[in-house]
């Protein structure tokens, strides 16, 4: 998820993109460099940014982020129902299933088994 700074600078007219931090990292050791200093730092990215343009990701839009979030939500309810069956399954009879919990609605229990679109 793009920081609140590259999206202010993204709309100031700059171009950002961002690089996964274990690529500048493995640019630094390939290059034998074992100080890291502020100054070094951002040397170091200026140079990655010239040598490696196929690394940076262009920030994501506004429907790429929502679409994000939205899969994000939807893993987390699938993990809560997938939780939520396992511990009715280990109640000592069916019986106790409606006194305990009531049933799941039919949306949740077809997002538990339906493969998204």
């Amino acid at each position: 998820m793009p920081s609140a700074w590259s999206v202010a600078l993204a709309a100031a007219g700059f171009e950002v993109g961002l690089v996964n931090p274990r690529r500048i990292k493995a640019f630094r050791e390939f290059e034998g460099r074992r100080a890291k200093t502020d100054r070094l730092d951002a040397r170091l990215i200026a140079r990655f940014a010239l040598a490696m343009t196929d690394a940076i990701r262009p920030l994501p839009t506004a429907e790429q982020l929502a679409l994000r979030a939205l899969s994000t939500r939807r893993r987390q309810l699938t993990e809560m129902i997938a939780m939520e069956k396992t511990g009715l399954n280990k109640l000592p009879s069916p019986s106790c299933w409606t006194a305990t919990v009531p049933p799941l609605p039919l949306s949740a229990r077809n997002a538990s088994t339906s493969k998204p679109s």
